[in-house]
């Protein structure tokens, strides 16, 4: 539970506080600043789309850099009173110029996070969601990264969930929870791994068949089953709480705004996601010195 969930438990508050909270730089044990996850992704995704969305929001008359700004928020908020209404039963979801007020949202934004906060309440009840940890900050001294990690519990499997209210869901989404997997089996070692000599090897240079497939070649623990984690993660997930209709290709409505649809990735396929972060990671690196390097941005 974060700190400031802690607090409004503590004093009985109905809603959390408004506003974003500010976010520390992650650091490793020798207290060395180490990028975010969403950092790292971030800094290879493809402008093409971007430049391509930016160029209509002007063609139809509005300023791309509100529109993403305010549905960044809207998103924020819906991730926040979601996560606050896990850990308060009895929360009630605010009136429209309520959420206007504390949040600093049009009124068009505002009935978007109560009609996105909706329909998560019903997933969330028909699918027995809970948290397990909450934003719990996370760094990989072996990959030298950092990151929030919530984890839940959907019908009592501990699941890796993030939330997403783009227009559609991308394969960077897929990419984020593999490294909070990462993550999450780094802080939660298997102790039969470590002292038994059993390691875990993505795409070891030493094992060409690493590679076979995506998959990540492991050498199984019969303690852990080739997890390497004392809590092994069962499934993966987006909730995706779309602010506009999704079409499929021929336009027909696949899903419908605000309602939530969750796409599910089964921890056997993970593997590829997680080799796609690794060397997003190797290629950051490099990048940073290739920039010093060159002295070229």
């Amino acid at each position: 539970m974060t700190t400031r969930a802690a607090e409004a438990k503590a004093k009985g508050a109905k809603r959390p506080a408004p506003g974003k909270e500010a976010r520390e730089r992650y650091r490793n044990k020798d207290n060395k600043v180490v990028p975010s996850v969403t950092t790292i992704i971030g800094a290879f995704r493809s402008s093409d789309a971007l430049i391509h969305w930016a160029w209509e929001q002007g063609a139809s008359g509005f300023d791309y850099r509100k529109t993403r700004d305010e549905a960044a928020t809207v998103g924020s908020v819906v991730h926040k009173y979601a996560e606050f209404a896990i850990d308060h039963p009895r929360f009630r979801l605010p009136q429209t110029r309520t959420i206007i007020k504390e949040e600093g949202l049009a009124p068009e934004a505002a009935a978007q996070v109560r009609k996105g906060f909706k329909a998560w309440q019903k997933w969330a009840e028909d699918n027995q969601l809970a948290h397990s940890i909450q934003e719990q900050r996370m760094v990989s001294e072996r990959y030298q990264f950092g990151g929030m990690v919530d984890m839940f519990t959907v019908r009592k499997q501990r699941t890796i969930l993030d939330y997403k209210t783009s227009k559609r869901l991308y394969l960077d989404h897929v990419i984020q929870i593999a490294a909070y997997g990462l993550l999450w089996k780094e802080n939660n070692p298997c102790k039969e791994c470590l002292s038994s000599g059993y390691s875990e090897a993505i795409g070891s240079e030493d094992e060409p068949n690493s590679w076979n497939r995506g998959k990540a070649y492991q050498i199984t623990c019969p303690k852990c089953k080739g997890t390497g984690t004392s809590k092994p993660i069962h499934k993966y997930g987006l909730i995706h709480l779309p602010k506009a209709d999704v079409e499929d290709s021929k336009g027909n409505v696949i899903v419908k705004a605000g309602e939530p649809h969750v796409k599910e990735i089964p921890t056997e396929d993970i593997g590829v996601a997680e080799q796609l972060f690794l060397t997003y990671r190797q290629a950051y690196e490099l990048q940073k010195q290739a920039r010093k390097l060159y002295g070229i941005k």
